[in-house]
């Protein structure tokens, strides 16, 4: 009675620090920078929780999300490229004066190849979909390569571009800057560097005046594997806001659903006689 008791707590806890504590990725992001998606697309059961506060002066917004991987990987015959898989997602924005006062969105991203030489991670996605409020629907679709950079052994950190097409619900969702000045595409260009020690650094451009758009830089500490701590700063858009530019935090943990909840490993039974 009392060893199945032990041993259930220790498969409990085992599956806790397996959420919490997996094997940090080599960057902090496996799925966008900060804002801007990257090519890459996370594994089955594989996924990421994120906590985001920015303060704008005495204005404040928060977003909360979840991503998790659904498909594995397949291998395009004897190409030597991959199909990564399907990564789907689900955030809650709440915006100062945005009706209504939290609005879900969701997200999804299809990988096309996983990176290899110099063919880069490569996905299509659709991201902040209001499915619940339609009205307010940003709804972009967008294509983003991401890349890896080395030279030798030495890591120097890896870069995405992409191209977004929005559809907004209303006009006011959406406004044009340079270098695309007509219709509703967006760039998106980002940077991770490499890491040193638990710090990593990046900073991301998504163009435009949306509520996704900006130019932003952020550090992370890793605080245990797999889960980080940042504080960055954004660069808004619209000069004439009140508030343009504002400070954030956020906290980022990564998981593995299958690794957390697979049975522990069969431990050697000892020889007789032992």
């Amino acid at each position: 009675m009392i060893n199945n008791l032990f041993t259930a707590l220790r498969r409990t806890a085992a599956a806790t620090l397996a959420w919490l504590a997996v094997a940090a990725p080599a960057h902090a992001y496996p799925t966008s920078i900060i804002f801007v998606p990257t090519g890459t697309t996370v594994g089955p059961g594989q996924g990421n929780m994120a906590f985001y506060n920015a303060y704008y002066g005495d204005i404040s917004e928060t977003w909360a999300g979840l991503n998790v991987g659904l498909l594995p990987e397949v291998p395009y015959g004897g190409t030597g490229l991959v199909f990564p898989g399907l990564e789907v997602g689900l955030d809650a924005i709440a915006m100062p004066g945005d009706k209504p006062g939290i609005k879900p969105v969701a997200n999804v991203k299809l990988g096309l190849v996983r990176e290899a030489g110099w063919v880069p991670d490569l996905a299509l996605g659709y991201m902040s979909w209001a499915f619940l409020n339609p009205d307010r629907s940003l709804n972009m679709a967008y294509l983003s390569a991401t890349k890896s950079f080395a030279a030798g052994q030495r890591d120097l950190g890896r870069g995405t571009v992409g191209l977004g097409q929005s559809s907004p619900a209303a006009p006011d969702l959406f406004g044009n800057t340079w270098p695309i000045t007509t219709g509703n595409q967006t760039l998106m260009v980002g940077y991770e560097f490499p890491a040193v020690g638990p710090f990593t650094f990046a900073m991301d451009h998504v163009g435009g005046n949306t509520e996704v758009s900006g130019t932003n830089f952020v550090a992370n500490v890793e605080l245990v594997p797999g889960t980080f701590f940042s504080v960055g700063y954004a660069f808004a858009h619209d000069r004439d806001d009140s508030y343009p530019d504002g400070y954030f935090l956020q906290t980022y943990t990564n998981f593995d659903l299958i690794k957390a909840f697979a049975p522990p490993a069969e431990e050697p039974t000892a020889p007789a006689g032992m």
